[in-house]
């Protein structure tokens, strides 16, 4: 086991639990339609969303490098290629579920969930990363 890196990795879930942690108690419940202006992407509402979503990705993404960090300390035989990869691909899919849990109810239904498709070019990102480990 690599040492370091497996206290990198924990470094990192410490600072995305944090993130989150921070984030749920004080930035983001601050966040309403109020204060928020419109976007050519939509409404108040949207702008909140897609702050909402831009905050937890950070969450996320920190979470997965310690998990791949984590994972390459631990097997020191593993192809760091596929971990990675799948690592990555992991945490796109994770992305789009919570961008769509978050956004999906101020979006009006899916219809308003698709004027900003970002989270269907996650989907087609983590595909093409897992598609490019195996």
């Amino acid at each position: 086991m690599d040492i370091g890196l497996g206290i990198a990795g924990l470094i990192c879930v410490a600072m995305a639990f944090g993130h989150e942690t921070l984030g749920d108690a004080w930035v983001l419940p601050h966040l309403t339609e109020e204060r928020l202006p419109r976007t050519p992407l939509g409404p108040p509402s949207m702008t909140v969303s897609m702050v909402r979503v831009t905050w937890h990705v950070v969450t996320i993404f920190v979470l997965g490098l310690g998990g791949l960090f984590l994972s390459i300390a631990w097997a020191d035989d593993a192809d760091a290629r596929t971990l990675l990869l799948r690592w990555f691909a992991v945490m796109w899919l994770a992305a789009t579920a919570m961008a769509a849990w978050i956004a999906l109810p101020r979006a009006g239904g899916l219809r308003g969930l698709l004027r900003l498709p970002v989270p269907l070019l996650w989907v087609v990102i983590a595909v093409l990363c897992w598609k490019a480990s195996s």
